[in-house]
Parts: C-alpha cells; structure tokens; sequence
C-alpha cells in the first residue's frame, strides 16, 4: 500500500507486527503520561505532549513547528494507528524492491509482488526496500507534519515502547 497522506510527511514508529496493546486506552493513557501525546483533538489524533520535544529529537537547528490544531491538518500532531493484522506501507521513495533471495529488482511494484528470477511470489513486507521507507506493523504512532528526515525518536521513548511491547523492539520509517 503506498502511502502518500496528502503529501505531508510523517515519522512512523511502529511495533513488531505480532503486537498490538491488549488494551488502547491504556496504551494511550501510557503516552500522554510520558508527555509525548497531548490532548485529543479528533479522529484517533492528539496535540503535541508537554514532552514531546524531549522525546523526538530534531537535526540540525531549532525546528519550527506550528502545534496549534488546523482543518487543514497542517500542524504537528500524533495519530496512533492500530490494525487486526499487520499492514505494510511504504513512502513513494521506497524505490524499487529487491527480492529477499536473489537480490535482483523487482520488475514491478504492483501487488502481487513476483521474482522474475527467482520464479517465486513475494510479500512486500518479504522485499528489501529504500531503508527507512516501509512499515510492516499492527501498532504504529505517526508524527505528522515534519520535514523528510528532519526527527526521530529519542532513546528513552524507543525503550519506553519495548517495555511497552513486552520487550519487541519498535522501528521507524519516513512516510
């Protein structure tokens, strides 16, 4: 699934694809209280935690970032996103997949995915795609709105989330 979002870009912190909270409200409680989601404001999203700044750390220099909420959804925000089965999604510039055996390019990136080469289907989530493009989770927390590449999160909120996950370890993306 190619995730284009309006054109916004988004860092995505998503879970190991076999966890999914036992229970959400916990979960978000569990993350306003660490500070990085503040109030809810609509659709399953959230201001910017009183922490947030703590928790994601920005290259470079000082970003500008408008917090204050828009119609629009052109502000920094959170969304947590949470699916019965795991979802692959990828960025326009994930480029091209390369199958997992062989490492040849894939001759398509319509789904079904197939190795020429190789003679053999693929699940996209199977390819080796642009570092940092794909997702491939059940729980995934979106930052909205920030420049390509311009954040990630911070150490301590990586390991908050695996005691979260009971020890998985969670990865990021640009979307």
């Amino acid at each position: 699934m190619l995730d284009n979002a309006g054109g916004s870009h988004r860092l995505v912190i998503a879970a190991d694809p076999d966890w999914l909270p036992a229970d959400r409200d916990a979960f978000i409680v569990a993350l306003t209280e660490r500070g990085l989601f503040g109030s809810h404001w609509r659709d399953g999203r959230y201001r910017v935690g009183r922490r947030f700044m703590q928790e994601i750390v920005f290259v470079g220099c000082s970003p500008f970032l408008r917090v204050e909420p828009r119609d629009d959804l052109d502000f920094c925000h959170l969304q947590l996103s949470l699916a019965a089965t795991p979802r692959f999604v990828r960025s326009a510039e994930a480029g091209v997949p390369r199958c997992p055996d062989c490492g040849q390019p894939l001759t398509s990136t319509a789904e079904p995915l197939y190795c020429d080469h190789c003679q053999r289907p693929l699940h996209p989530a199977q390819c080796r795609w642009r570092r940092g493009r794909t997702i491939w989770s059940r729980c995934w927390i979106s930052v909205w709105t920030l420049q390509k590449g311009d954040a990630w999160p911070a150490e301590p909120l990586l390991a908050f989330l695996q005691r979260q996950s009971e020890g998985r370890p969670w990865k990021t993306a640009f979307l």
